[in-house]
């Protein structure tokens, strides 16, 4: 792993274009796929680590002497293996990003690998640094099921409900070719929020399609649940409202 542990001292030490070289190197290396190098380059820029300077000089003049041919002229500039050459500053070097306050060239940086390497998880990092309508965008274009099921899921563990319905009731309202993709993407989000029970969620998303029998029977779910009284009433009402919608 010496490959990825010089192209994670390099993020340290904002050398980012070497260290995209050397991270590259080292997926190619590693024959493992690149989402584990991505997800641990994403945290090095996230959030900071201790780099030992010396420790990246050690290996580099090992893996030279290991393979002198094939590493001649490579490691920062030199392949010998004289003393002179091997004097490393003894120093670490420190930097700390917070995940709220990440720089924008950061912030590219860890959407680089993680388009790269390791796109499932893309979603996940938009709604990490708050970038929500990116993450709906993004789930949207790809008009994937497993995407949007993503989307939702990330909604109810950040406490998104009414983005969620605000985002799907805006992409409804489009004079668009895509509504048919919207509503069946829309559906498929009802089915997962019920699936984790959030019955009150689906049926806001639900009254973005229709009333009547399904908007009721969220609604009865919801009441059924509710713990304090107002909120009780509140979705005994919605209940019956629904009810009078359906014909006959």
């Amino acid at each position: 792993r010496i490959w990825e542990s010089w192209g994670l001292g390099l993020l340290n030490l904002s050398e980012y274009a070497e260290a995209r070289a050397k991270l590259e190197r080292a997926v190619r290396s590693s024959g493992e796929g690149g989402c584990g190098v991505a997800l641990r380059a994403v945290e090095v820029l996230e959030k900071g680590n201790m780099v030992s300077v010396s420790k990246i000089y050690d290996e580099a003049h090992k893996l030279t002497r290991e393979r002198d041919s094939k590493a001649k002229g490579g490691w920062f500039g030199s392949s010998s293996t004289k003393q002179g050459a091997r004097g490393a500053p003894k120093q670490a070097i420190f930097r700390n990003f917070s995940s709220s306050q990440i720089e924008s060239e950061v912030y590219n940086e860890c959407v680089y690998y993680i388009k790269r390497f390791a796109p499932a998880e893309l979603l996940g990092f938009y709604f990490k640094h708050k970038q929500y309508q990116k993450a709906c965008m993004l789930a949207l274009e790809s008009k994937s099921r497993d995407d949007v099921a993503a989307l939702t899921k990330a909604c109810v563990k950040y406490r998104m409900d009414d983005f969620l319905v605000n985002f799907f009731k805006t992409e409804l309202a489009r004079d668009s070719d895509d509504r048919e993709v919207v509503l069946d993407l829309l559906s498929h989000a009802i089915e997962v929020v019920c699936g984790i029970r959030r019955f009150s969620l689906a049926y806001y998303l639900q009254m973005l399609i229709s009333g009547g029998v399904l908007a009721a029977i969220l609604a009865l779910r919801t009441f059924k649940e509710a713990e304090a009284r107002e909120e009780s009433e509140l979705w005994l009402q919605n209940t019956m409202e629904q009810i009078l919608q359906v014909p006959g």
